[in-house]
């Protein structure tokens, strides 16, 4: 049991810095809005959530809880549509939820198929 916690703990940790430095390299060295690091780390994520789960003898609790869990960002997403919404802009919060939503499952699959045939 205590394996399998430090194994969450040390793929969140790592999964935090990630989502940590997009959002860092978005704010300092891009004219993005913030938004877009939540859609980069929730697409990354999703991405490799697909993958891990699709390929075999992976240590799950490490990449799929601990990692994945903690780079992709829900409650960040939510928020940014709340304050696009609250801004007036409805399309772009629509779009974004959306697009999150569509496009997060659309790489899982591609993942999945990326790790070969479950």
């Amino acid at each position: 049991m205590a394996v399998w916690i430090s194994s969450i703990a040390l793929g969140g940790a790592a999964g935090a810095l990630l989502r940590w430095a997009i959002g860092h390299f978005i704010s300092t060295q891009t004219s993005r809005p913030g938004w877009w690091a939540t859609a980069i780390a929730n697409a990354a994520g999703c991405l490799l959530i697909g993958l891990f789960a699709a390929l075999p003898d992976l240590p799950e609790p490490l990449l799929v809880g601990g990692f994945c869990g903690a780079l992709t960002t829900f409650s960040s997403l939510a928020l940014d549509i709340a304050m696009l919404t609250m801004q007036g802009r409805y399309r772009l919060g629509a779009c974004l939820a959306l697009g999150s939503l569509t496009g997060g499952a659309g790489l899982v699959v591609a993942g999945l198929a990326m790790g070969g045939p479950l």
